[in-house]
């Protein structure tokens, strides 16, 4: 009962602290920087559900490096520092999914931010790092989801509820994306087949590892 309380408490200020636009900018070195994210969760425009989301300040912007996962992600920053011609984030992110027609928030991992300054002058940058970064809501978070990340956003299971019978036959098909959109395409017709698999390889867990009884948990998306 306590872990749900957690759960539904981290839930619930994700989604308060993202529909709250910020109150002001105007950072004028790290630490103030650092004050001005303490406690807030904030959604990355970048759609970036990497360990490490890397920017270079270009032309007066940041530029975004490759993404390698996507996702509608919160942050919330532990500490913001200069380190070597770059200014760091490191924090935790949660992950916004669907919850019918609601969002809730999912899993807790580390992240960082770094952005490259290029030379550029730390009190130029980081005044404008808190807008350059973050959404100011979570609404126009959601109303900018490119059409890729929308059709990644993963939905939560809702537990709450028995599971009811179909009123009707549910379609024995393949769930495909097709020209932009998600189509149900009959298998009885369809030239596609379920994957097969060809290798597994367990995961390698050393022994060190287990007499230190280290444990974790590890997310993957895959998008073909």
């Amino acid at each position: 009962m306590a872990c749900m309380r957690t759960i539904w408490t981290t839930v619930l200020s994700v989604a308060m602290a993202l529909s709250l636009p910020f109150s002001s900018y105007g950072q004028t070195d790290a630490r103030a920087l650092q004050d001005a994210l303490h406690g807030k969760q904030l959604g990355l425009r970048s759609y970036s559900a990497d360990a490490v989301a890397q920017y270079k300040w270009f032309n007066g912007g940041i530029a975004p490096g490759p993404v390698a996962l996507h996702g509608l992600e919160a942050f919330h920053d532990n500490s913001v520092k200069l380190k070597g011609g770059k200014i760091v984030l490191q924090g935790n992110r949660v992950t916004l999914v669907r919850n019918g027609t609601n969002m809730a928030a999912v899993g807790l991992s580390k992240m960082k931010l770094e952005i490259e300054l290029q030379g550029a002058d730390p009190a130029v940058v980081i005044p404008q790092l808190q807008a350059l970064l973050f959404f100011p809501d979570l609404d126009t978070a959601i109303a900018g989801l490119p059409n890729l990340v929308a059709h990644m956003l993963p939905a939560a299971v809702d537990k709450t509820h028995p599971t009811e019978s179909p009123t009707k036959p549910t379609c024995d098909c393949y769930h495909i994306f097709k020209d932009g959109n998600w189509i149900d395409v009959e298998k009885s017709v369809s030239k596609y087949t379920n994957p097969v698999v060809i290798k597994m390889a367990e995961p390698n867990f050393s022994q060190e590892a287990r007499d230190k009884k280290i444990s974790g948990s590890v997310s993957l998306y895959l998008h073909v």
